[in-house]
């Protein structure tokens, strides 16, 4: 009798239902948000760092083997970009750009702004002033130059803004020339 009394109850621990565990969710979309966040943070993180160690020195421009003389030319053209955006100035900025150069940012419309339609556009920010920190790196192309550099926009708020600039510069009618702007805001 001891046999089946035994038989009896190892029925009755089979049928007895087990809780599933929790396995954790793994997204391989989250996975890649995960990994560009990451990316971007230490991009952020190092610029960041190189802000503060040229402590708000002047711009420089660093261009590896363009020679002395492109890079000063550089430096000119976008000192002058800069003075007509400081100044408010619209007519100012369009005349150093590219016959069909176009400005870019948060604040425009998807396809930027053009000729007169800039113009108007930077007529309209002369309240604010644009301080470019550190360096400008520049990357010799075959259609020209990529310029990239960093600018600090002091404006109505208690910290200032801060912004990545892109600029891609050609030679137009024998100039060079600010063929597009895009600014890639950090706030």
């Amino acid at each position: 009798m001891s046999i089946i009394k035994e038989e009896t109850d190892l029925s009755a621990e089979a049928t007895t239902p087990v809780a599933p565990t929790a396995q954790p969710v793994k997204s391989s979309g989250a996975r890649v948000l995960a990994v560009l966040f990451g990316i971007g943070m230490l991009v952020l993180g190092l610029l960041g760092g190189w802000m503060l160690a040229s402590d708000g020195d002047g711009p420089g421009t660093w261009g590896g083997e363009i020679d002395d003389a492109t890079l000063a030319e550089i430096d000119e053209l976008l000192d002058d970009y800069w003075a007509g955006w400081d100044a408010g100035d619209g007519d100012a900025v369009v005349a150093v750009m590219a016959t069909d150069g176009w400005f870019s940012s948060v604040n425009t419309a998807a396809g930027g702004y053009t000729g007169e339609q800039l113009a108007n556009y930077v007529d309209r920010y002369g309240n604010l002033e644009f301080t470019q920190v550190g360096p400008t790196t520049v990357i010799e192309t075959r259609a020209g130059y990529e310029v990239t550099g960093v600018e600090r926009v002091d404006e109505y708020t208690p910290e200032p803004l801060w912004a990545l600039d892109h600029f891609v510069i050609v030679e137009d009618d024998g100039q060079l020339r600010i063929a597009s702007h895009q600014v890639i805001s950090t706030v």
